[in-house]
């Protein structure tokens, strides 16, 4: 699913493209008060987004030196009757000597408002709270790393949002963007906001998982993104669904995992019939990135769809000269005769013969 977003008056209005944002996210949570006052841009952010069918939360950021009733009463002020599908969050994340929270600011607050969730991170969490308060309420972690699964402060075992980069990018702004994800699937977020549950994806085909046993292939959560959990990987000569291709190489074999069709065998299109008996050659029939033959091994280096243009001309010429071929096969016969010097590199100097019983 597309990203959450968090952002405020330092993102401001006169900066957001808000229709092409509103395209890229899922949701956004506002900012709705810092300690006794309202953000600035909390109601345009509200009206924007909300205006484009953007589901919408909003938070506080609480503060240790300033009367936590009067915090709690602004922020319910600021948010009044609006329509918050993402929910209302306490931030409590502020460490600072001057406006330093304290465990009792936070429990107190907690207590005027017992719906809210919990923003913070781990570091802030111990330093503020120093152990497990509250951890009935859904956590959103703040946590920037590469990791697959972000470190939780003490109490919690799992997570409800996580912020994990504070420098994501997405069209409609320009500058860095704190960006977020859902912990669980399309459905799981659909029931959340009270929304309609989307159509589960159709298969668009299975693929065979072609890289060489016991070497399992890895998954990503996004395309070229950060890595699954190893219990996630593929298994070698697994036959595998693919819901997605991202047209960089990575195809979707599962909610939030993708993998590189460089070691992925399509199974569902045949192979095109050779070329036989009395025809006319009009030129090119093959391309190297026909999805039949894209991903296959290019002798034992790199791809056909990445290297294979000079071996896929080959075998137009070859049918031009009598010899019925496809890139697969050329590619498969040069492979199995030492037609490739380092894996990879065309020997022009092999008679190639089309298949036969006696090659088989």
């Amino acid at each position: 699913m597309k990203p959450i977003i968090d952002i405020s008056f330092y993102q401001a209005p006169s900066a957001i493209d808000y229709d092409l944002l509103a395209e890229n996210v899922s949701g956004v949570i506002l900012r709705a008060c810092y300690g006794i006052w309202k953000d600035t841009a909390f109601d345009r952010h509200y009206a924007e987004f909300t205006a484009r069918g953007v589901p919408v939360g909003a938070y506080h950021y609480i503060v240790g030196n300033a009367p936590i009733q009067a915090q709690a009463a602004a922020f319910n002020e600021a948010v009044g009757t609006k329509t918050l599908r993402l929910g209302c969050w306490l931030d409590v994340e502020d460490t600072r000597p001057n406006t330093k929270l304290y465990r009792q600011n936070v429990l107190d607050y907690a207590a005027l408002q017992p719906d809210m969730g919990i923003y913070t991170s781990k570091g802030a969490w111990n330093a503020i709270m120093g152990g497990a308060y509250l951890t009935d309420r859904k956590l959103w972690v703040a946590h920037y790393t590469s990791n697959p699964y972000p470190l939780l402060p003490t109490g919690w075992d799992s997570w409800w949002l996580w912020q994990f980069t504070s420098s994501g990018r997405l069209p409609g702004y320009a500058g860095n963007l704190d960006t977020n994800r859902f912990f669980g699937d399309d459905a799981d977020f659909a029931a959340w906001i009270g929304g309609e549950v989307p159509a589960q994806p159709d298969k668009l085909f299975d693929a065979k998982v072609v890289t060489t046993p016991p070497i399992r292939l890895r998954t990503r959560f996004t395309p070229a993104g950060n890595l699954r959990p190893e219990a996630d990987w593929l298994q070698s000569q697994a036959i595998v669904p693919v819901y997605e291709t991202s047209g960089t190489g990575w195809w979707r074999v599962g909610h939030e995992a993708w993998a590189s069709s460089e070691w992925l065998q399509r199974l569902d299109l045949p192979l095109p019939p050779p070329m036989s008996g009395d025809y006319a050659y009009y030129g090119a029939v093959y391309s190297q990135r026909d999805a039949r033959w894209a991903s296959h091994p290019l002798g034992t280096r790199s791809t056909i769809g990445a290297n294979g243009c000079l071996m896929t001309c080959a075998s137009m010429v070859c049918n031009h000269f009598g010899h019925a071929s496809n890139p697969l096969q050329l590619n498969d016969w040069l492979t199995s005769h030492g037609g490739y010097l380092d894996g990879n590199l065309f020997l022009c100097c092999l008679l190639y013969t089309s298949p036969s019983p006696r090659d088989s």
